[in-house]
């Protein structure tokens, strides 16, 4: 009688649909947890990537004009994200509260991108300053907090779709 509640217990079927539709839902749900875990690499990668970048035009930036409003918010919303990043990393939590956590990201990088975006083609900001900073360059600067934003802009899109997922499942 036990070795037949144990073999009916490792089958697929057995015992109430609630059973049967748990096991079906498991391959999908691993699925989802392997590409979030993916998508948490990328976006520690691109935000480690822009935050260097972002240092690097403040660094060149530093003396006169000095530290402009979109390398601010974009460091600051970069920095917002790493620190959801790693709480992800550091607590498992519901799959709600991740969603929304990686919406919030979403949309701070969202905003920053677009501002440091707008910012940078209409040349003001870093890149409305003296093309010559004593004998340093300017366009450096302005050159590297695009590279920045364009990462940031790929850490949106991963973040976009980590909530979608994290919703999802």
């Amino acid at each position: 009688m036990d070795a037949e509640k144990q073999a009916g217990s490792n089958s697929l079927y057995s015992g109430s649909a609630y059973d049967v539709e748990k096991a079906d839902h498991q391959p999908q749900h691993k699925g989802k947890l392997a590409g979030i875990k993916v998508l948490r690499g990328v976006q520690y990668a691109t935000l480690i990537v822009s935050l260097a970048f972002i240092c690097c035009a403040i660094d060149r930036n530093i003396l006169a004009p000095g530290v402009t409003a979109d390398e601010k918010a974009l460091c600051a919303s970069v920095v917002i994200s790493l620190t959801i990043l790693l709480y992800h990393m550091s607590f498992r939590h519901h799959s709600l509260v991740a969603g929304t956590l990686d919406a919030v990201a979403a949309v701070l990088l969202f905003a920053t991108f677009v501002y440091a975006a707008y910012k940078s083609s209409s040349g003001k900001g870093v890149c409305g300053g003296p093309a010559q900073i004593g004998h340093w360059d300017n366009h450096r600067g302005c050159e590297r907090l695009g590279v920045a934003t364009g990462f940031a802009g790929v850490a949106f899109g991963t973040f976009v779709a980590s909530a979608i997922l994290a919703f999802m499942s």
